[in-house]
């Protein structure tokens, strides 16, 4: 089942349907590989769905072809150890199976790729010579074309997940539990919006950063609207602040328990302020 190296500058490696044309009797296992456990996500839900939408697509091209799956948290270059996809190709070829993965950036990342300094760096005859040499000469075959840029290749990746760039490190599922946590978001009497329970403490309870929770705060929610505007929601019905029907927020500022109140008046009342849109 081997064969040469060809000068198309992929190394070699097939188009899924022109490998089952050239292997029609082979087997296949499927290879799915993310670089960090960040980006397998929690439970590694992100990882299985890169997975389960690679299974689908060789399903329906080669039904019944279909041997292993194998999914891997390892590097892409070929200066990682790569434990994972040795075992594959070793499985394979014990199979006499093609080896199958979404497209060639799976297989192999050039040695000068970088994801902000060199997203086009496009590996060397030596390095694909190297990755035939760990997956001992099988065939190599990509659900994509291996020509693609990695620009195409990140917007096939999204058709096929329906999810854009790096998974998020607080998931739908977390979200939930740490914003009902958290409780309403409301300003302080200087102005500076407060969750009722501190930031940094939240985020060491559920292990995240507290910018991470910032940013999962914009995102929406199942109901729609964004998690920080169901927590202003909260802090409404609550009686910490108002929500006029234009819109705008009406909440109360309260003079300080020590030291001079608003305008210099000692034991001023509760004051209404009026902000914009949030």
């Amino acid at each position: 089942m081997k064969f040469s190296m060809d000068s198309r500058g992929v190394g070699g490696v097939l188009h899924l349907p022109e490998a089952l044309e050239q292997h029609p009797n082979s087997g296949i296992i499927t290879y799915t590989r993310v670089s960090s456990w960040g980006q397998a996500g929690r439970g590694k839900v992100h990882l299985e769905a890169k997975s389960d939408a690679l299974v689908t697509a060789v399903r329906t091209l080669a039904p019944g072809k279909l041997k292993r799956i194998v999914r891997a948290i390892e590097g892409g270059k070929l200066t990682d150890r790569r434990p994972r996809l040795r075992e594959a190709a070793a499985d394979a070829r014990r199979r006499d199976c093609i080896l199958v993965t979404a497209d060639l950036s799976r297989f192999l990342r050039a040695g000068a790729y970088s994801r902000t300094k060199n997203r086009r760096a496009w590996p060397t005859q030596a390095e694909f010579e190297q990755l035939r040499s760990i997956t001992f000469g099988i065939p190599l075959a990509t659900l994509e074309s291996p020509y693609l840029t990695e620009d195409q290749r990140h917007s096939l990746a999204t058709r096929r997940t329906g999810k854009a760039g790096r998974p998020h490190s607080i998931d739908d599922g977390l979200a939930a539990d740490l914003f009902d946590f958290l409780g309403p978001l409301f300003p302080d009497f200087c102005g500076r919006w407060r969750w009722m329970y501190p930031l940094a403490a939240a985020a060491k309870r559920f292990g995240v950063t507290t910018s991470a929770i910032q940013r999962a705060s914009l995102r929406p929610s199942p109901s729609g609207k964004s998690w920080r505007e169901l927590a202003i929601e909260k802090a409404a019905e609550s009686g910490l602040l108002e929500i006029t029907d234009t819109g705008h927020i009406l909440f109360k500022v309260y003079r300080r328990d020590h030291g001079r109140g608003w305008y210099g008046k000692r034991g001023r009342p509760p004051k209404w302020c009026v902000w914009g849109c949030r």
